[in-house]
């Protein structure tokens, strides 16, 4: 059954940051395009200034402030959109950790019964079936040992004498086993 979460900071602190950085290195990165094309344009403004004087040179120089707010309106539009598409991007990693920690916690209480799943456009799909594997191996364990434990059991209590202190000590011991079979 295919599932959808409706909360896109399932870890906060992960998507932020994580979205921090993109929006960080691309926005640093994408502010030198307008400062060269700025330059650019200074450039060929005092070529033009030395070649020609007149109306067409403060159009040009009307033009070069206008590139350049255009430039960068455009740049901080782009940041946005790439900061909205990494918080996107990082709910598809963060979902499945915040699944995984979640079932981790289930198993730290001894709950083996769950099957873990992702989404299929979730990223770490691997993950969950290396997740399911292993708790398929720990509980094959558990259930050879409790069988050997429930054999162990049943022979001691065959084997139980009807009195004296032996018998005390094998209580002892039956009743230990049966608490780790429990």
């Amino acid at each position: 059954m295919q599932y959808k979460r409706r909360i896109f900071l399932i870890d906060r602190a992960f998507q932020l940051r994580f979205s921090f950085y993109t929006v960080t290195w691309i926005g640093a990165l994408g502010f030198a395009y307008p400062l060269i094309v700025e330059n650019l344009l200074d450039a060929f403004i005092k070529i033009l200034r030395v070649a020609i004087d007149g109306p067409g040179l403060a159009q040009l120089e009307a033009l070069r402030s206008q590139v350049l707010r255009q430039l960068i309106m455009s740049h901080i539009g782009a940041i946005l959109v790439v900061f909205i598409i990494s918080i996107f991007v990082s709910h598809r990693i963060a979902g499945p950790l915040y699944k995984l920690k979640k079932y981790f916690e289930e198993l730290g209480k001894g709950n083996f019964n769950h099957t873990l799943r992702f989404r299929k456009t979730d990223y770490l799909q691997t993950l969950a079936d290396d997740y399911n594997v292993l708790v398929g191996q720990i509980r094959g364990i558990f259930q050879k040992d409790s069988d050997a434990v429930k054999a162990a059991v049943a022979r001691l209590e065959a084997a139980l004498p009807k009195s004296g202190e032996a018998r005390k000590d094998v209580e002892e011991a039956l009743s230990i086993l049966r608490d780790v079979r429990h």
